[in-house]
């Protein structure tokens, strides 16, 4: 019980940090966007959706990678759920934040996003296998040390 709590916690500052960090970083990219474009200011209305935007993605990214709902499932499968949870509620984000204007959108700009998230998506795959097969490979090695001077020091007492 005491771990559920301890994970709830953590979760919940994960959840904190996370709509901070989210918020603070697409606010900075749309004062950009709009000094490029000269658009001189960003409605009340853009703003409380792309708060709750990034409330929604760090709600969901925080349901599948803390280790509060889902004690032992594996970064393949986190990553997975995350995505096909993520991506199609941030191309409804983009249609009302009007970034995505339903009349312009054709079926290659569609398209183009959703590759770009495979590819993302198989990037974070590919450096997580990479990762853990060198972090497996060190472990392995550091094993096989700890081993071996087990045994050295076991024959040394006999």
């Amino acid at each position: 019980m005491k771990q559920r709590k301890q994970d709830l916690l953590r979760c919940l500052t994960w959840l904190r940090n996370g709509i901070c960090f989210c918020f603070t970083w697409l606010a900075l990219l749309a004062l950009i966007l709009c000094r490029i474009r000269q658009i001189p200011y960003m409605s009340v209305d853009r703003l409380l959706l792309l708060l709750l935007f990034v409330c929604g993605g760090t709600v969901l990214f925080c349901l599948w990678f803390s280790p509060f709902p889902f004690r032992k499932m594996r970064f393949f499968h986190r990553l997975t759920g995350f995505f096909c949870l993520f991506v199609p509620y941030e191309l409804l984000t983009l249609y009302r934040l009007e970034v995505f204007h339903e009349s312009e959108t054709t079926l290659p700009m569609l398209l183009a996003f959703l590759l770009i998230a495979l590819a993302l998506y198989l990037l974070c795959l590919f450096i997580d296998r990479t990762v853990c097969e060198r972090k497996g490979r060190e472990y392995t090695e550091r094993l096989k040390r700890y081993q071996m001077r087990k045994e050295t020091e076991n024959h040394d007492h006999d």
